[in-house]
């Protein structure tokens, strides 16, 4: 994929249990590719982190029965937990729901009209509960360039590479389950890039500068032939 005429990438990781997004131009990775990545900062009460949960929040609207996006993440659970008990019947509310498209022995095709269920086991399709999580990382992904100041620089629809990370032991269905999501979104499938989370991770670790690693004595700099391991704690 040439991406040459990119000025920005936007990497999502849509996480099991956490989930974020993080922007980089072209002219500052050629500068330093880890020192000024933007990423969003999520707040829940004192707590600062540059993931928020993976929780989706969806309101039931009558009568044309089609679900409204309200929140996702510490605003979703802030808001679900204050409603009263009857009320929640009207709402769909999603928790670390990635994993439902991972299925080792898989014996029902995954398709468009997969359903999932939400902790009340109420029945959604996948694609919906997907589509509105990635379509809300990317308007705040573009929140996020605004407060930066950077709206005046980017064309939003043709100067950002998007790249979605999956987990690498998800078959091809589930792969392409994703990438029909981020397009519903709103994400352009010419310019949409799966990447596999191990890898990602990997070519994070070639970038880490020689000064950093060599502060622990029990690490070099990746020179060919280097061994390493990747391992996922979260």
């Amino acid at each position: 994929m040439s991406t040459e005429d990119r000025l920005f990438v936007v990497a999502i990781d849509f996480g099991t249990t956490y989930s974020g997004y993080a922007i980089l131009s072209r002219g500052h990775f050629i500068e330093d590719p880890l020192e000024k990545i933007i990423t969003k900062v999520w707040q829940a009460g004192d707590l600062l982190s540059d993931k928020t949960p993976t929780t989706l929040l969806l309101k039931h609207v009558e009568p044309d029965s089609r679900q409204e996006f309200v929140a996702l993440g510490y605003e979703a659970e802030d808001i679900y937990s204050r409603l009263p008990e009857e009320e929640k019947d009207g709402y769909y509310f999603f928790r670390r729901f990635k994993m439902a498209l991972y299925d080792e022995d898989r014996k029902v095709a995954l398709t468009r009209n997969t359903k999932i269920k939400d902790i009340r086991n109420k029945e959604l399709l996948a694609l919906h509960v997907f589509s509105h999580s990635i379509e809300f990382l990317k308007k705040d992904c573009f929140e996020n360039l605004k407060i930066k100041g950077l709206q005046d620089e980017v064309n939003f629809e043709k100067e950002i590479l998007w790249v979605l990370t999956v987990p690498a032991i998800w078959d091809d269905a589930a792969k392409q389950f994703m990438r029909t999501a981020a397009t519903e979104a709103g994400l352009p499938n010419d310019r949409l890039m799966i990447c596999l989370e191990p890898e990602a991770a990997s070519v994070y670790c070639k970038y880490l500068p020689l000064e950093r690693l060599e502060q622990d004595a029990s690490l070099h700099a990746l020179r060919p032939g280097t061994r390493f391991v990747v391992v996922d704690a979260g």
